[in-house]
């Protein structure tokens, strides 16, 4: 009895591996054939934020005006403050959005290799099931029967973090 429930759920759990396997690696291959429009898009970004700050040359000229003139009021002070502040921000949105596409980049990585990983698993547990039906010892056989199980555990667990890494980066491509 405990041997056909082991069989059972060993089967359901293979099932649900294979289905896993599929589901992540149609994620991604969308995400893989749409990475060159979304790289091209932070690419812009990221352009466009260091023309923005090579082009903010206030500073330099407030400063140049008020050394000139050998000003030193309170409101020039502030004026540098709030303005390096400003700067401050664009150099942090620059350097996210670099970070994000390296990111990316190695999540892509990463869930190529738990597919990989997941696809070898499921091939694996193949002829585990297969010698389980075949061996007539019990103790070999449920030998194999766990080692299969074991075997699913890892595949699901790799075919489920490469689905949370897949959202996470489809969360920080819609964020910027």
């Amino acid at each position: 009895m405990q041997s056909i429930f082991a069989v059972g759920l060993s089967t359901i759990l293979f099932v649900e591996a294979i289905v896993l396997y599929f589901i992540i690696t149609s994620k991604y291959e969308k995400i893989v054939y749409n990475w060159g429009e979304y790289k091209d898009k932070y690419l812009l970004d990221v352009f466009s934020s260091l023309i923005d700050f090579i082009s903010s040359d206030e500073i330099i000229e407030q400063s140049l005006i008020n050394s000139t003139l050998d000003l030193k009021s309170d409101n020039f002070k502030e004026f540098l403050e709030t303005k390096i502040k400003e700067e401050k921000d664009k150099i942090l949105k620059i350097s996210k959005s670099i970070e994000n596409i390296e990111n990316i980049e190695k999540d892509i990585s990463k869930i190529l290799s738990h597919i990989q990983s997941s696809k070898y698993l499921n091939i694996a547990i193949i002829p585990l099931l297969i010698s389980f039906l075949l061996v007539p010892y019990d103790e070999i056989s449920n030998l194999l029967l766990g080692i299969s199980l074991g075997l699913e555990l890892i595949s699901i667990y790799f075919s489920l973090y490469s689905y949370f890494i897949y959202k996470l980066d489809l969360k920080r491509l819609k964020c910027c």
